[in-house]
């Protein structure tokens, strides 16, 4: 288990690098347009951060 603080993608980046890993394995969920432009999209920057292969689970539960 690792605890992290900081900028999410690449602090997840740097673990699976730390462990070796070749599998990220992320959950999404629809956010609303403003939400979204507020915080960003870890999403869209781990692709830049990630040494390995990334699955992502999609949550289908609507946005209220």
């Amino acid at each position: 288990m690792h605890l992290a603080h900081g900028n999410a993608a690449e602090e997840i980046g740097r673990v699976a690098r730390e462990v070796g890993a070749d599998l990220l394995v992320v959950g999404h969920r629809e956010q609303g347009r403003l939400s979204r432009w507020w915080r960003g999209s870890v999403g869209a920057s781990l692709l830049t951060h990630a040494p390995c292969s990334i699955l992502v689970a999609v949550s289908h539960t609507e946005v209220g």
